[in-house]
């Protein structure tokens, strides 16, 4: 894959923002690159590791935005049967403004991931305490499938930080 730097308003790397979206997301609608060429004055390859990091941080975002799709109120309440139409309207208000809804979590995530990994691991904790402090206000099934989402992501990010660590510094965890 070939980016023309040049053409982007942004910077030639991947420490910036917008280049590392725009390669990610060119990565997560491309199928069997082996490296990424940053085409600017002087071009930068990236293969072998460098995309096995960047394959690790697309299937993080994939997953990401699976869970903000995650709809708790057709999952758990739209064919309720055992709730009149009534409960069915309040449900929905009480979903749509609920702030530990999926969409609302996980697209905070996927926002900081690529922004900034630091900031993401802090929002990460953030988040993660908040769903697990919460005692009411939001309905147990969707904590309950938040927490799920939560824990599995936790593994894949620690897969992801063990592999860099390993590749980066040849230390074994």
């Amino acid at each position: 894959m070939v980016a023309k730097c040049m053409d982007c308003q942004g910077g030639a790397g991947l420490v910036n923002e917008k280049c590392l979206t725009g390669i990610l997301n060119g990565l997560a609608s491309e199928f069997n690159v082996d490296s990424v060429i940053l085409s600017h004055y002087i071009e930068t390859k990236y293969a072998e590791d460098s995309m096995q990091v960047l394959g690790m941080m697309v299937d993080v975002l994939k997953n990401l935005e699976q869970m903000v799709m995650r709809e708790p109120y057709e999952e758990y309440f739209a064919n309720n049967e055992s709730l009149s139409q009534s409960q069915r309207n309040q449900q929905k208000g009480a979903c749509g403004n609920c702030e530990l809804k999926p969409e609302v979590i996980f697209s905070s995530l996927k926002g900081q991931f690529v922004k900034d990994i630091s900031g993401f691991y802090s929002t990460f904790n953030d988040l993660t305490a908040k769903v697990a402090a919460n005692r009411e206000g939001a309905c147990d099934e969707c904590i309950t499938a938040t927490k799920s989402d939560l824990i599995f992501l936790f593994n894949r990010l620690e897969n992801f930080r063990a592999f860099v660590i390993h590749k980066g510094f040849q230390i074994v965890v």
